[in-house]
């Protein structure tokens, strides 16, 4: 008899699990939705802030990826994550490239993307897997992508060397926006799976 009770709650520890998870995301996706019509607006200061922020976006994604390789419980979150560590890795060493070239330190201001690193990391540890991680990082992902694409928007403006102007738009845009895709992607996968 214990043991038909204890099955009986870890059954009802998984379902609650699974429906805690399956709000959180509802709840960030009619958040995103909402979120996905305002474009933020970016105030960086100059060449070297842009890539800066850049590389911190880069940073952000792949500590988030690599945490979500080894957390995730979904083939699906991890292939993505693969992704996101191959591809920013790659990014970033391209940014780094460009920095030395054009001769620009990258800097970087008060910016939401030093700040928003950390906060990430730390709602993800607050996860100990499961449907709640998968929903939390993919959703995490859907609004770094949406941000990162409205920074290189913004940034592509004001970038003055042409160089980066053309590297904003011909390599990184390109980028950002097929993994937002592909993030929104999951994220709906998951949403009718969980």
């Amino acid at each position: 008899m214990p043991y038909t009770v204890c099955r009986s709650l870890e059954t009802w520890a998984t379902v609650l699990s699974i429906a805690t998870a399956v709000i959180a995301w509802h709840s960030s996706h009619v958040a995103g939705t909402a979120a996905e019509s305002q474009s933020p607006i970016f105030e960086l200061q100059g060449d070297a802030d842009i890539l800066g922020t850049l590389h911190q976006s880069n940073v952000n994604e792949i500590n988030a990826g690599k945490m979500a390789q080894t957390t995730s419980s979904d083939a699906g979150v991890r292939a993505f994550a693969n992704q996101m560590v191959s591809d920013h890795t790659t990014l970033d060493q391209q940014d780094s490239i460009l920095a030395s070239q054009l001769g620009l330190p990258p800097t970087l201001g008060d910016s939401i993307t030093t700040r928003q690193g950390p906060a990430e990391m730390d709602n993800l540890r607050a996860r100990s897997g499961g449907a709640a991680f998968d929903v939390a990082y993919i959703g995490a992902q859907v609004q770094d992508h949406m941000q990162a694409l409205a920074i290189v928007d913004s940034s592509r403006k004001v970038a003055q060397h042409p160089e980066l102007r053309s590297a904003l738009v011909k390599l990184i845009r390109p980028v950002i926006a097929r993994h937002l895709q592909m993030a929104r992607s999951v994220r709906d996968r998951i949403a009718t799976v969980r």
